[in-house]
């Protein structure tokens, strides 16, 4: 299963610089930490079809990782949570 949504990008530019208002990092718990709570709401998420708020989604939006960056595809995955156990287990960092 996959969860979209569609997102309202903040941003602000300066000097070419974009910072965005909520970051891609794989915590979708919001907690701070990227950990074993986060590889269990995606594996919800992604089997039982359990929903993610907008804010969840997009810290989880991970996957793919372009030059080990992740690249925002709108798609929240089994990819996504692979990625997410990845940096749980401390294989990543981004």
């Amino acid at each position: 299963r996959t969860t979209r949504v569609r997102r309202q990008v903040v941003a602000s530019v300066l000097e070419g610089d974009v910072s965005f208002s909520t970051i891609p990092d794989g915590d979708i718990n919001v907690d701070g930490d990227v950990n074993t709570a986060d590889i269990l709401l995606g594996i919800q998420v992604v089997i039982e079809n359990r929903p993610l708020n907008p804010d969840q989604f997009w810290h989880g939006d991970i996957a793919p990782l372009v030059s080990d960056v992740p690249a925002l595809n709108g798609e929240f995955d089994l990819a996504d949570v692979l990625l997410i156990t990845r940096k749980a287990l401390g294989l990543l960092s981004f």
